[in-house]
């Protein structure tokens, strides 16, 4: 019997058909022993033939005679149940099974020219709208309930998901899972990694297994990973976990701010700001609500936010500000470091300041105070709350956000606030971190690294390669700088068309800041006493730069570079 139920229960696929093919076929030849014994009985020419067209279905053979009776209508019964009912059920339970499998994310397919994105969550409907607008096909592949993530694929983005989007469940610490999604003949991957509380550590393990597989392959595929714990991604800037030579790593958070911070798409973003230009001000951004957003919103800006007309400044305001400014400053400890004694021969070599209010951005002193910022500086305003409602609400009933509010008439003070699903633009409230409005890293940011880099090799007499190949041999960190040096580039062109400075300087303001955030720290008093620039290489290995100084303070080193001369560096990259 236990033989009988794995056939019927356990089998699969044509593996059960021929077992069943099998089953009619033994019993045939019992019933035909059967029919010889009846005709030594009862003889008959025909007992064996007809035996078999009943059987089978396809005949009742000669009129029976009244001895024959019985034989037949029980050959003919039982023929129909194999033939009719067990092989008939069994074909059709076939294809039953593969639309199940279909829909359970378990069939997988030989793709190419594909896009996989490995992990389903927020990030990745983003990713998803980005790329239906191609014509490739996307493969998704997640560990959660396939059928929940298409009836959500359904409803956000129609019947287009079903043909474009082609859904894959298992586990991405398997080996086995990825090498099924062809990694090396897709035209890219993203892993986002699904909402797990893990969801970081597994994303880690997903990239070392990723490692054997895509650094042999025949072709380079860029992996994009994207990780919601900062200090994930700070990894991979200060040390080098086991990754695919061809990843790039970003904070997701991060990612909303830079699409409001310097998009040449929704204004005003930072480089646009007109009244930034008419009144030779730098800007303050006041950041309300020292959230992951929040903080990842002070870093980009930290690393765009840098002018000619002065210091820019970014304030926050927070009911727990002390308590999260000890967070801030563990994660950005050599940002202070002009606050430390060692470090005060060097002056004020940063121009960019932070402070940390703790207060209700309600209560009135807190609202005069944002008044009396609109009307004498550039304010940005950024609401970074984790509650959506809360966030609206505060955005909404500003001082500054009042339309009657004659500080808003010419130009508004810019609001963004933090509105994963409510995308309504209100006056000059923007909202940003939309999951309908679509995410995707621009091809063209890294193609302007890519040349930003080899620009760099070739003005410093540097060996010279094919600009992929001097990309692509760079460590991570490096890498990530040319990417946030391309995104300074729309403020440096308005530099550059706005008034006659040396662009070198400011650009040097914003990698002083760049670098500080990596987790670099400049020379102590002692360390400057000492250096020779022979050892320059040695330091910056230990994450201690010599470069970290005042723009005025640069000397030339021993590689021969002129600092002062970047300028022609930066207008030929421009």
């Amino acid at each position: 019997m236990q033989a009988i139920d794995n056939l019927l229960y356990r089998a699969t696929g044509w593996r059960k058909v021929g077992a069943l093919l099998a089953l009619a076929l033994v019993i045939m030849v019992i019933l035909l022993l059967g029919s010889f014994i009846l005709q030594l009985v009862v003889p008959y020419d025909n007992w064996s033939w007809d035996t078999i067209k009943i059987y089978s279905g396809v005949g009742t053979g000669h009129e029976p005679i009244s001895a024959k009776e019985f034989w037949i209508f029980l050959v003919s019964f039982i023929g129909k149940i194999i033939f009719s009912g067990l092989v008939t059920a069994s074909i059709v339970n076939i294809f039953n099974t593969r639309i199940s499998k279909v829909q359970m994310g378990l069939i997988r397919y030989k793709m190419k020219q594909h896009y996989v994105v490995i992990g389903f969550n927020d990030l990745s409907v983003s990713i998803i709208r980005s790329l239906l607008k191609t014509d490739s096909p996307i493969v998704l592949h997640t560990g959660q309930d396939v059928r929940k993530v298409n009836e959500r694929l359904l409803s956000l983005f129609g019947p287009m998901a079903a043909k474009r989007i082609i859904l894959y469940s298992g586990s991405r610490q398997s080996d086995k899972e990825l090498l099924s999604l062809n990694l090396p003949d897709a035209l890219a991957v993203y892993l986002v990694g699904d909402n797990e509380p893990t969801s970081d550590a597994i994303s880690l393990i997903t990239l070392s297994l990723m490692t054997p597989i895509l650094d042999a392959a025949p072709r380079r595929v860029v992996v994009t990973a994207i990780f919601k714990d900062p200090a994930t991604a700070t990894e991979f800037e200060r040390a080098t976990p086991p990754a695919p030579k061809t990843t790039l790593v970003y904070n997701q958070y991060d990612l909303y701010a830079r699409t409001v911070l310097v998009s040449e798409e929704q204004l005003p973003s930072l480089p646009a700001y007109p009244k930034l230009w008419a009144n030779g001000k730098g800007i303050h951004l006041v950041i309300i609500g020292m959230s992951e957003m929040g903080m990842a919103f002070a870093k980009t800006a930290s690393l765009i936010a840098h002018y000619p007309q002065g210091k820019s400044r970014i304030t926050f305001i927070d009911k727990r500000a002390k308590e999260r400014e000890l967070t801030f400053r563990n994660r950005y400890s050599h940002l202070f470091d002009a606050e430390r004694d060692e470090y005060r021969y060097l002056g004020d070599f940063m121009d960019m300041d932070y402070e940390f209010l703790q207060a209700d951005v309600r209560d009135e002193t807190t609202r005069a105070q944002l008044v009396a910022w609109a009307k004498e500086q550039n304010l940005f305003v950024a609401v970074c709350l984790d509650d959506e409602r809360e966030a609206r609400e505060i955005a909404t009933y500003l001082p500054i956000a009042d339309p009657s509010n004659s500080l808003t008439a010419q130009p508004a003070v810019p609001i963004y606030v933090y509105q994963p699903t409510n995308g309504a633009t209100q006056h000059n409230i923007y909202p940003f971190g939309l999951l309908d409005k679509g995410f995707h890293i621009a091809p063209s940011i890294l193609l302007k690294a890519q040349q930003l880099n080899h620009l760099y090799n070739k003005a410093y007499g540097h060996d010279t390669d094919s600009i992929e190949n001097e990309w692509w041999s760079l460590p991570m960190a490096s890498r990530l700088a040319n990417i946030h040096a391309v995104y300074f580039l729309p403020t440096l062109r308005r530099i550059r068309n706005e008034q006659s400075v040396r662009l070198a300087e400011v650009e040097h303001n914003r990698w002083v800041i760049e670098k500080l955030l990596a987790g670099y720290r400049p020379l102590t008093a002692e360390e400057h006493k000492s250096y020779q620039p022979s050892q320059k290489k040695t330091l910056k290995a230990r994450f201690i730069h010599p470069d970290l100084c005042s723009f005025d303070a640069l000397k030339a080193d021993e590689t021969g570079k002129d600092i002062k001369s970047l300028d022609r560096l930066i207008l030929e990259l421009l």
